[in-house]
């Protein structure tokens, strides 16, 4: 049996905003869908159940909702609730980077930046994070900027062996990164 997340005072309005999004959710209204399986993944007024979560969630996914898709795509790049599967998340994440989605915009440039679930492409990586930092994610203005650093080096870093690489960003313009976004957070494992 799952546990149940409260915050003091807040329990029995967890567990109406839930009774909501289920009756909803089985109406068949795609954004009760996804909240309802948010819920269950947080344990917000329902006990956890990942299964439960990605049940609601694929319903909303399959209703065109980009936000469930995201949150599909993130259960499958983690393994939560069913079989970890990068390729089937980069694929969720991509359908939704094309309804405008920023979370997921930046989830495929992540993918794509480490090479999880797709071939390493710095290119895609700076595409799919510009999209995300043009909405504000600034996540992906941390990854953007990291790029452009790269750009000025022309060295990156593999990820699994720590050896440096040549990068080809020829035909990027990297002064079109988005500045001032966000924080820097990924900046610092690239001072090369």
């Amino acid at each position: 049996s799952g546990t149940t997340r409260t915050i003091t005072g807040m329990s029995d309005s967890a567990r109406e905003a839930a009774s909501i999004f289920k009756a909803l959710a089985e109406k068949g209204h795609p954004l009760a869908q996804c909240n309802m399986a948010r819920c269950y993944l947080e344990g917000l007024g329902v006990p956890v159940d990942a299964k439960r979560a990605v049940l609601w969630l694929q319903k909303s996914a399959d209703a065109g909702c980009p936000e469930a898709m995201t949150s599909l795509g993130q259960c499958r790049e983690r393994g939560r609730g069913l079989a970890k599967n990068p390729q089937i998340a980069a694929a969720l994440y991509a359908d939704a980077a094309k309804l405008g989605d920023a979370q997921a915009q930046h989830g495929l440039g992540r993918l794509y930046w480490y090479g999880i679930g797709v071939d390493r492409d710095m290119k895609e990586a700076l595409h799919f994070f510009r999209l995300a930092a043009k909405q504000g994610h600034t996540g992906a203005d941390s990854y953007a900027r990291a790029i452009r650093h790269i750009g000025q080096r022309g060295m990156l870093p593999d990820f699994k062996s720590g050896v440096l690489e040549r990068v080809d960003l020829s035909g990027l313009r990297l002064g079109e990164v988005p500045w001032g976004l966000g924080h820097r957070q990924q900046l610092w494992k690239l001072s090369l």
